[in-house]
Formats: C-alpha cells, structure tokens, sequence
C-alpha cells in the first residue's frame, strides 16, 4: 500500500470490507437485540449530530505525517455523507457515505462506532483489520461546525485531517445565493 494513501482510501477499503467481514449492521454474529435507554439530553445530542451529517459535505485536508516523502503536506478533500442515523444497540451509527476514490464512485452503508465526550460526538475506528490490507484506527471529532482527528494505516503510516461541515442547510442557502447573483448579473445585463 502506498504511504501517502488519504483517509479517504482507508475510509473506501473499510467500506468495500464491511461486505465481507462480520458486519453488525447486516444481520451478522456479534448483533444484539437489546435496546439501551437514552436520556432527554443525550437523545437531542443524536438528533444534532445527525442533522448537522445528514446531506452534509466535509471539505478539508489531511497530512500524512510518518513518511519522509511530503511529510505534514496538506492535501485537500471533501467526503459526502447522505445520512447519518443512530442504529439500535451500543455505539453503532448507520453512516451512508459517497466514496469518490480513484475510478470508484459510490454509496454504501458503513456502521460506525461514535463514542461521546460531553457534547462531542467522536467517530472511532480501532485496529481494524481489513483482510490483506492492513489495519486502520481513527479518531475524527466533530464540533461548532469543525471536525479534526488522526488516522493510521497499521504502524507504519498515517497522519491528520480536518476542515469544516457545510451542512446541507448551508448548500442550500449556497445555491440559492449563487441563483440570486445570476438573477441579479441578468437584469443588470438587460439594463445596459
């Protein structure tokens, strides 16, 4: 696996093996069917958490930071992420992610564990072995707005990423402010 590979291509293998590894979110071994209980406070939490992801896209930069080849370059990228839910048992959260890697291209389910810190929530991923790939951790937090972590990719590289969520709100209002200037530039060209 090359060095410099991006959080987003350890994002796409997690992705692509959650298929073939025991997957909780598809029924498999290791699924409980116990429900936890939730208090008011911590219920609002998971409804801010996932309408500030749900439509949202990441737009930031990661660094690969154990390499002697560009190390601490900051390279850009954006993740999109369609929705966000809270899935019954534990820490799981039902993330549905669009993977643009390379010549990929797609959508796909991914259960995730979030743990919280307060008000914050923390997407974790912890020696996860992806057949013979390697083994990814990462620790993304998300907060006013902002998200920042690290990321490995087994012992021998890995690195940081962070940047800010445009939420879908904000995509909206960015559209319709891009349509506004149009309309705008077109009435000013009528009146020349």
């Amino acid at each position: 696996m090359n060095k410099n590979t991006s959080f987003r291509s350890v994002l796409a293998v997690l992705v692509m093996s959650c298929f073939t590894i025991n997957c909780p979110l598809f029924g498999q071994q290791g699924a409980s069917d116990t429900t936890q209980q939730i208090s008011a406070e911590q219920q609002e939490a998971f409804d801010k958490f996932e309408e500030l992801l749900t439509g949202a896209k990441l737009v930031g930069s990661f660094t690969v930071t154990d390499t002697d080849a560009d190390s601490g370059k900051l390279t850009e990228e954006t993740y999109w992420i369609e929705e966000v839910s809270k899935m019954e048992t534990g820490d799981k959260w039902l993330f549905k992610a669009r993977i643009k890697y390379a010549d990929y291209d797609f959508t796909l389910p991914m259960p995730l564990d979030v743990e919280w810190a307060g008000d914050t929530p923390i997407i974790t991923l912890t020696e996860f072995k992806v057949g013979t790939f390697g083994t990814f951790s990462a620790r993304v937090l998300f907060y006013e707005g902002k998200y920042a972590g690290t990321w490995s990719a087994g012992k021998d590289h890995g690195g940081h990423l962070f940047g800010k969520v445009v939420t879908k709100k904000m995509q909206e209002a960015e559209g319709s402010d891009q349509e506004g200037s149009s309309n705008k530039e077109s009435k000013d060209d009528d009146n020349r």
